[in-house]
């Protein structure tokens, strides 16, 4: 049966985000060869159903141009060409297109490439690329650079990789396959690329850094808990429980108190309440009284609504009356304030004769409109003028500076026509430093080679010689294996040793057992041992019932008393009532309660006790009574509880009794001294018995060392012949090579003169154009520099010479600027001037015309005054007429009484809410006095309130101390069960971060420890040994025989086929046929093509290479293993020419070469 490989190889873990990618179809035109519109699916018809596919056709047809139209439309590259849109595009086209639809996960893509050729010169003109999401038609990227960047994040592959994935590399993993041991690392390193240490370092470094910091954050949480003791604990809890007894007693106390305290106050809150509602009662009829008092005056004032109108009026024209004197009088101050700015001018009246105040007021806004502009354009001049001024000033400085720096400079001049080449004087001497090594290297091996024939010769007998001992060696060992086991078989001793662990497993049940009963049988100890506390009495449940039982019937007499105390309480309180009224009995007058005569209290007077008292202290004892009660069934509950606990834990002592006796039985240690309480005797049989299997452990572990011993021999010697075989053929390879060494040390030689003479010549040339410059030849490693100084001193003057051509053209222009300015600024301070005169002029003939237009409104509106005085007279003449006959002798007597009427509905409805408030006010005395009828009598039978307020301050300080404290003890026995359940998970978490955090630690540590060389080959062992995995993966899938095993034993990286046809022998990989040698290699193709990008991979493969040189026999093999792949979730598509190949694969894209040259498609 084949052996599957089981290695275990760590992959960084970001090598595994990507999901593979699935090509659905391709379409493509004019694409090489291919001429027209192309279209292959992937996803439908023959090629989905069988998985593998041909590509065939004749050399030269145009097979290999369908991987170029994949490549094409999704990185806008091909493998074979550089300039792929130059070259691509078939001939007499001017377009090309190629398109490719993708799957990733559940969604679908569609990315496209397209170029155009030029109409005339036939060179590229354009090529686009888009990339599309198909499932919702979003453009995710356009553009060439767009598009393969979004198919790298998308795929995670770039062009190579993506090719690499695709286009299996077959021919190199045979050239792997079939390289010296010490070249396989190298190989695979190329192959895969020199990622792969920085990312296997990181990854160390990260998984060790975050599990430390997780072990680190425990462990400082850890520190900070503290929980409590168990002793404190249980004091706390004990604590707790009696504060809390103490705050129901404090509260039943408070709350007798509070009844009596609140009767007490409510009796003389009741007298306040009735003495402040007489009050009230008599201040609203008061109020009643005085409201009825100014409803009649309003009735009188109400005479005054029959003048209403006429005042209204009246006022209405006295109102008008004075708007119109308001405006006269500001016409007035107006036509004073134009005739002071008028003057005694008498040229005006001549100058605004046929002008109207309009006229002259446009013809004054465009002078103004034009001093304006005037100004602006000086502001514009003025600031041109200083701008100016400030550039001409930079430029002139900066035209001193940069001539002046030319003059400092001058000698640079000569580096712009005569430039010292120490450019190629350092490339020069860097080629005859590569020759110089070259001739000392090749020298070198000369001697090396020399040295290496000795030390050949001389390891070939020390080989032998070590060989020679170890046979010696092997001899002497078996001989003393034999010895050690005395005639026994070895696999002895592995069935005795599981008998005696299987008998001390038996041992230690029966002391686990007599533990158990010991443990459940002695209840004494436990937490109440520890902390020095007595275990719980043991009651007798029916001892305690009778006890109950008595107690109830002296809670019975105490109720009684109880009563009897209640009707004392009562009669005492009539008598107190009473007591002020037996004044009013005389002997021989009828009593007005009861009618008798004869009033014997007068004589004796009954005696007053302290009812009240008693009947507290009788109600304090029935609690207490009723307190014993309720522990007293408690007692019961737990007596109770115990005794059922007793029975089934004599049933549970009696079951484990037996069983112990039964495994005693088992093994033959049943005596009739026998006792489960004997421990020590039985941790001795224990003790007997794990004796005898470490005596058996270590017999087994002497003879695995000798096994060991042999093997390591035998591998010794195996691998010192190995090394004997390769010693000879090294020794026959140096001989083969000495002629070729020699002739190349003569070929560096004869390279090496000429270079020296050149380089001789030219720096005698670069030493003439430095001294010209005042400089000296650069040291070895400072050329870089000494060129970089000189260039920039040669672009320094040419810059600086170009500066001052510029400022001096720039300083030109702005002096002739500044000219034009001053004329503008000239111009326009004259017309200024001239527009200011005018605008004095025009402003005071403005002003006549205003003042006459003032004087017209003045006469007008004095007319409209004289009539409104007319119209106001009429109006006080006629109300005043009419006033005459009424109660009111004036105008303001009216209007007082105008307003007196006018709040007549406020005193009404005020009138109505004071009668409501009496009604109300008399209904609540009532109820006061009937309510303090009621609670005198409780009053009176209370006692003192300045004792009551004492009693209920040392209640209340009593149950704040007691509650604080309850609060305390819970607060801290909270935090302590979180505290403790935290504890507890924080060190489970610990725990289990420590033993995560251990493999990644110890890498970190095995990382910090080795050297690069030894980090180096470790990565690649790992590398080699995850290629090897997913490549017998595969081979058991598709050949079903072979496997590739790495040989540990020999250097490098040396493997071996391991045939599971041949008892699982294992041979070199050159004993493979040349199909069998293609199958392995292929699996190994495969495998490298996730490996190389990390686990990334496409699963339409092509392979395009390597069946030309396969027998018929060797075809078949290969064939038959292509046709495995599909189960392995791959479609492969086979290019190839050979008509083995078309016969032996049913499905084909045939590729159809025509007479001119241009190939078609065609499935099959």
């Amino acid at each position: 049966m084949p052996r599957r490989y089981n290695g275990v190889i760590n992959i960084p873990v970001a090598w595994q985000k990507y999901q593979t990618m699935k090509i659905l179809s391709l379409y493509f035109k004019n694409i090489n060869s291919l001429m027209g519109e192309s279209r292959i699916s992937f996803s439908k018809g023959p090629i989905a159903n069988t998985g593998v596919f041909a590509i065939t056709g004749a050399n030269g047809s145009g097979k290999s141009s369908i991987l170029d139209a994949i490549t094409l439309a999704l990185y806008g590259e091909t493998a074979r060409f550089d300039r792929p849109a130059a070259t691509v595009i078939s001939q007499n086209a001017n377009e090309a297109y190629a398109e490719v639809e993708f799957k990733l996960g559940d969604d679908k893509y569609q990315s496209t490439w397209q170029a155009q050729r030029a109409p005339h010169d036939g060179e590229e003109q354009t090529v686009a690329m888009q990339l599309t999401r198909l499932s919702d038609g979003a453009v995710l990227a356009d553009g060439s650079v767009a598009v393969c960047s979004a198919i790298r994040d998308l795929t995670g592959m770039s062009f190579r990789g993506f090719t690499r994935s695709m286009l299996l590399a077959q021919n190199e993993f045979t050239a792997f396959l079939h390289a010296l041991d010490n070249e396989r690392m190298d190989i695979l390193e190329t192959l895969i690329g020199t990622d792969i240490y920085a990312d296997y370092r990181n990854e160390i470094i990260g998984n060790a850094d975050k599990a430390q910091q997780a072990v680190d954050a425990l462990k400082q949480e850890l520190a900070g808990l503290k929980p409590l003791t168990s002793a404190e604990q249980e004091a706390s809890e004990q604590d707790l429980q009696d504060y809390q007894e103490q705050i129901q007693e404090l509260k039943e106390a408070q709350k007798q108190l509070e009844q009596q305290q609140h009767a007490l106050k409510n009796t003389a809150n009741l007298q306040t309440q009735v003495v402040e509602q007489k009050k009230r009662l008599k201040d609203l009829q008061t109020q009643l009284a005085a409201n009825g008092q100014t409803l009649a005056e309003i009735a009188v004032a109400k005479q005054a609504l029959n003048f209403q109108d006429d005042l209204k009026a009246l006022e209405s024209q006295q109102q008008t009356l004075q708007q119109h004197k308001a405006a006269w009088e500001a016409l007035q101050n107006e036509q004073h304030f134009l005739r002071e700015q008028v003057g005694d001018n008498s040229d005006l009246a001549a100058k605004a004769a046929g002008l109207s105040f309009a006229e002259q007021h446009q013809t004054l806004d465009g002078i103004k409109f034009a001093i304006n502009q005037a100004r602006l354009d000086k502001q514009e001049a003025s600031a041109q003028l200083q701008a100016l001024e400030t550039q001409l000033g930079e430029k002139n400085a900066a035209l001193a500076e940069v001539q002046a720096w030319l003059a400092d400079h001058a000698g640079d001049g000569i580096l712009l026509d005569n430039f010292p080449e120490t450019a190629p004087l350092k490339i020069l001497r860097a080629e005859l430093n590569v020759l110089s090594d070259a001739y000392k290297q090749s020298g070198n091996a000369v001697k090396a080679h020399s040295t290496a024939i000795k030390n050949t010769q001389t390891a070939l007998s020390q080989t032998q010689a070590d060989i020679a001992a170890l046979q010696q060696e092997l001899a002497d060992e078996e001989q003393a294996r034999a010895a050690l086991l005395q005639g026994h078989h070895a696999d002895e001793i592995d069935s005795l040793k599981a008998e005696q662990e299987g008998r001390l497993k038996q041992f230690q049940q029966v002391l686990d057992v007599a533990n158990q009963y010991q443990k459940i049988s002695q209840p004494g100890g436990g937490l109440l041992s520890l902390f020095g506390r007595k275990p719980p009495l043991i009651e007798d449940p029916d001892a305690l019932k009778a006890e109950l039982a008595q107690l109830r019937d002296i809670i019975k007499r105490e109720e009684n008393i109880k009563l009897a105390l209640e009707s004392a309480v009562s009669r005492e309180a009539l008598v107190k009532k009473l007591l002020g009224e037996r004044v009013h009995l005389v002997d021989g007058k009828p009593c007005p309660l009861c009618g008798a005569k004869e009033h014997p209290y007068l004589k004796h007077a009954p005696v007053l006790g302290n009812s009240v008292q008693a009947l507290t202290d009788q109600q304090m004892k029935l609690r207490q009574l009723a307190a014993q009660t309720d522990q007293l069934n408690k007692r019961i509950v737990a007596a109770q509880k115990y005794a059922e606990q007793n029975r089934a834990t004599q049933a549970q002592l009696q079951s484990i009794k037996d069983a112990w006796l039964s495994q005693c039985n088992r093994l033959n240690k049943a005596t009739a001294d026998a006792d489960i309480g004997q421990l020590a005797v039985m941790e001795q049989w224990l003790k007997e018995e794990r004796d005898e299997l470490k005596n058996i452990i270590a017999l087994g572990e002497q003879y695995r060392k000798k096994t060991a011993t042999i093997d390591k021999i035998n591998a010794a010697i195996a691998k010192n012949e190995a090394t004997l075989s390769q010693l000879h053929s090294e020794a026959e390879q140096l001989a083969a090579a000495t002629a070729d060494i020699n002739e190349a040390h003569l070929v560096n030689e004869a390279a090496l003169i000429p270079c020296r003479e050149q380089e001789q010549a030219l720096a005698v040339q670069v030493q003439a154009q430095l001294t010209a410059l005042g400089e000296t030849m650069p040291g070895k490693g400072k050329e870089d520099a000494f060129f970089d100084r000189l260039n920039s001193r040669r672009q320094d003057y040419q810059t600086h010479q170009f500066h001052s051509s510029h400022f001096i053209e720039e300083v030109a222009g702005l002096e002739s600027r500044y000219a034009a300015n001053q004329a503008t600024l000239q111009q326009a301070d004259a017309d200024i001037d001239r527009l200011m005169a005018s605008l004095q002029s025009e402003e005071l003939i403005g002003v006549h015309l205003a003042l006459i237009e003032k004087q017209q409104l003045i006469a007008e509106k004095e007319r409209v005054l004289s009539e409104q005085e007319g119209v106001v007279g009429a109006c006080l003449q006629a109300l005043q007429i009419r006033l005459q006959s009424s109660p009111f002798a004036g105008l303001a007597e009216l209007r007082q009484a105008l307003q007196f009427a006018a709040q007549e509905p406020v005193y009404l409805k005020h009138q109505g809410d004071i009668e409501v408030q009496l009604t109300a006010k008399q209904q609540q005395l009532e109820n006061l006095s009937a309510e303090l009828d009621t609670d005198f009598m409780l009053a009176e039978t209370a006692p003192d309130p300045d004792d009551i307020y004492r009693q209920l301050t040392q209640l209340a300080e009593k149950t704040d101390i007691a509650q604080l404290e309850i609060q305390r003890l819970q607060k801290r026995l909270a935090q302590h069960q979180q505290t403790q359940q935290r504890y507890t998970q924080l060190t489970a978490q610990l725990q289990q971060r420590e033993q995560e955090a251990q493999p990644a630690l110890a890498e970190r540590a095995i990382l910090d420890n080795e050297n690069g060389m030894a980090f180096r080959r470790r990565v690649q062992i790992r590398i080699a040994a995850q290629l090897l995995e997913k490549t017998n993966r595969i081979l058991e899938k598709i050949s079903h025989r072979y496997y590739l095993r790495h040989n540990t034993e020999q250097p490098g990286l040396s493997l071996e086929v391991e045939d599971t046809a041949q008892n699982n022998r294992r041979r070199a990989p050159k004993t493979l046929s040349g199909g069998e040698s293609f199958v392995v290699s292929l699996a190994l193709a495969l495998s490298l093509s996730e490996l190389a990008n990390n686990n990334k991979s496409v699963e339409s493969l092509f392979i395009d290479e390597g069946f030309g040189c396969l027998d018929g026999d060797s075809l078949t093999v290969v064939l038959s293993a292509l046709e495995k792949l599909p189960a392995y979730g791959k479609t492969v598509g086979v290019i190839s020419h050979l008509e083995g190949v078309r016969k032996r694969i049913k499905t084909q894209v045939q590729v159809v070469k025509k007479s001119n040259g241009v190939g078609v498609l065609k499935v099959a």
